[in-house]
């Protein structure tokens, strides 16, 4: 066959195009993330109960595309209602009952990465912990540092309720308490006045704000109108419990109620020999999401937020693509085959 100078501009054209779309894949997509790719490792519950002031430490479980915004609340979630407590579509609801926090990643996040709420990795993350909250007319709301172990009944007393710790994706930055696009990690920790042998709360009195005394590990039932009563839901991807055995399991801890885990500050264990063992290794999401869920590993301490020595680079991950890589062999194939094609 002979070639003219159209079929070349035709043959350059497609190359093009496919080209393009082997950048275009290669670029990070700003998509949701999915179950577990953020993890709590740690928090410090400096004990204040007058005001939200308590920090916390995640790790990223996947790589991180600039553009995506997450929230972090401690509110109690009710599976009953579908929403978080004290959450509304009017009056002073915009954090609920409790607080809510938003981090915004500013630039690649790669697998590994620990990102403390006390720090914005050189501009890399932004946390929002004050001003108002986007809210329809007629309501309002302010975002705050999360204030942990709160005790609405008796704010002064040694009783505690311990608290739940909720990291989700919303779909719209208006109300997202009330806009739940999906349920990234959750973290139940510290006893409670009633019997709760199952970590996650389960039935229980209300405080005198009525809101409940804890939180349910979310069921992917959402509420798209709290008004409109507890029929009208949408479903969303959710947690699951890795403390009931559940063998799907790979995204949310439920530490010991029966230990005052509620006190001070607890975190993933570095001293611990798995997570040595893992860290020398290096670990894929899934085999560091059954690590951290594992309350055997974390312990009394701050050793998360002082990361030296063998992890002061992060959490070791493996197995993960280099998408430069990727773009450079999956081009070299297509250039390959367009030139046998001209042979």
């Amino acid at each position: 066959m002979k070639y003219t100078p159209a079929h070349s501009a035709r043959r350059i054209a497609i190359v093009s195009t496919l080209c393009a779309a082997l950048f275009a894949s290669a670029r990070p997509a700003n998509a949701a993330l999915s179950a577990g790719a953020l993890a709590i490792i740690g928090y410090n519950d400096n004990e204040s109960e007058n005001s939200g002031s308590d920090s916390f430490a995640l790790v990223a479980t996947e790589t991180l595309t600039a553009g995506e915004v997450v929230y972090i609340t401690n509110n109690g979630w009710n599976n009953s209602t579908h929403h978080f407590e004290g959450a509304n579509i009017s009056g002073a609801v915009g954090a609920g009952a409790e607080d809510l926090v938003m981090l915004t990643i500013n630039s690649t996040i790669l697998a590994g990465t620990v990102i403390k709420s006390t720090e914005n990795l050189s501009g890399a993350v932004s946390w929002t912990t004050s001003g108002g909250i986007p809210m329809p007319i007629g309501a309002s709301g302010s975002f705050s540092e999360l204030n942990l172990k709160w005790n609405y009944d008796n704010p002064s007393g040694p009783l505690s309720f311990g608290d739940e710790m909720y990291i989700f994706q919303a779909s719209s930055t208006e109300n997202p308490l009330l806009n739940v696009s999906r349920f990234i990690y959750a973290l139940d920790f510290g006893e409670r006045s009633h019997s709760d042998t199952e970590n996650w709360y389960d039935s229980g009195g209300l405080n005198s704000l009525g809101f409940s005394q804890g939180g349910n590990l979310p069921d992917g039932l959402v509420s798209t109108n709290p008004l409109l009563g507890s029929g009208v839901y949408i479903t969303v991807p959710t947690v699951s419990d890795q403390t009931n055995s559940d063998p799907n399991d790979n995204t949310a801890v439920g530490l010991d109620p029966t230990v005052e885990y509620y006190n001070g500050t607890y975190s993933l264990d570095l001293s611990n020999q798995d997570v040595i063992d893992l860290q020398t290794s290096g670990g894929t999401k899934e085999q560091w999401l059954a690590l951290i869920n594992n309350t055997g590993h974390w312990a009394p301490g701050s050793s998360i937020f002082d990361n030296t020595g063998a992890f002061a680079g992060g959490l070791s991950f493996s197995g993960v693509p280099e998408p430069t890589r990727a773009l450079f062999l999956g081009l070299g194939v297509v250039l390959g085959m367009f030139r046998r094609r001209c042979l």
